[in-house]
This record gives C-alpha cells, sequence and structure tokens, in this order.
C-alpha cells in the first residue's frame, strides 16, 4: 500500500518528502515495478479490491509514460543499456498483469523496441537479421554497447552492468 500510495499518482510522500515514479527520471522505476507485480501475483487473491485498483493505477501509469519517450543511446563513459532493459521490463510487467488493457499491445511492442535497443551495437544499423519480423536495423536507432560487446558504465568496465540487461530480458521473457 505504500507502494502505490508513495507513486506520483498517489496521496502520500515517501519518508524523504518526495514521490517516486515516472520514467525516465528514475532509472529503477521499472525495475521496482516488475518485482511488485511479481510479489502482487503471488499474493493476488489477498489483495483487496482497492489494493488491486491502486497497483494498476501504477503500473498502467508507467507503462503508457514509456510510450511517448524513445530509446536512451550512449556508448561511452555511462551506456544506456541498463536502463533501455529496465523500462522493457517494466513494460513487460504491465502486459503480463494486464493483458486486457487497451495499450498492453503497444507496451507489448514498446518493451520489444527497448530490448532491442539496449545491447545495440553500430553494426547493427545494417543488421538485415530478422528478429520478430522486422529487420534489426529497422528496430535498433541507438548504440550502447562497444563494438567488443563490452558495457561501460561510470567511466568504466563494470560486469554488473553487462549483466543487469540480460538479467532485464531473463525476468521480462
Amino acid at each position: 500500500r505504500y507502494f502505490t500510495a508513495t507513486h506520483v499518482t498517489g496521496w502520500l510522500n515517501c519518508v524523504d518528502g518526495r514521490k517516486w515514479g515516472q520514467q525516465p527520471g528514475e532509472w529503477v522505476t521499472s525495475w521496482n515495478i516488475s518485482k511488485c507485480v511479481a510479489g502482487a501475483r503471488l499474493i493476488w487473491d489477498e489483495l483487496t479490491g482497492a489494493d488491486k485498483a491502486a497497483l494498476r493505477r501504477v503500473v498502467t501509469y508507467e507503462a503508457n509514460y514509456h510510450l511517448t519517450h524513445p530509446a536512451f543511446s550512449k556508448e561511452y563513459e555511462a551506456s544506456y543499456s541498463t536502463p533501455n532493459a529496465i523500462n522493457a521490463e517494466g513494460l513487460t510487467a504491465a502486459v503480463v498483469l494486464y493483458p486486457e488493457h487497451p495499450n498492453a499491445e503497444k507496451w507489448l511492442k514498446k518493451a520489444k523496441e527497448l530490448f532491442m535497443n539496449s545491447l545495440s551495437v553500430a553494426a547493427d544499423s545494417t543488421d538485415s537479421t530478422v528478429v520478430d519480423g522486422r529487420r534489426v536495423q529497422d528496430w535498433v536507432y541507438t548504440v550502447n554497447v562497444h563494438p567488443d560487446f563490452t558495457i561501460e558504465n561510470h567511466g568504466g568496465y563494470q560486469f554488473d552492468y553487462c549483466v543487469v540487461p540480460l538479467h532485464s530480458l531473463a525476468w521480462a521473457y
């Protein structure tokens, strides 16, 4: 209940006096939402109607927000591979929980776009390999990974930033 009440659409501030949410400003929002959705599914029958409505308000708000934002692109110093993958993970959580929502198909399409632009390299701009009915070059408009497929963040190679996009892909799957 605190999770939904302290969201930007809620009525309560967090203990620091602020609200949370509204990607892409807070990169961890979608990560939190995907985990919350997984937890909510485990206790779904125990949630009240008000709890379910509040969760729907938060999850659909965040998913809809992504529909108006392109994938991030930055290869050096601070790759945007991780935020793109995490945002896609949040979108797939919305699709899983609300497959009947009028925007569910748009959320899934946007999730695929963000995932394709997560582990993107410059060579993708000429790749004619077909993925989910489209050529890679038609999906990808970013560069977030070095040509050798390493990912740089905070000015250097960090293994965890290579793993997080893969984690998000696996979690979403």
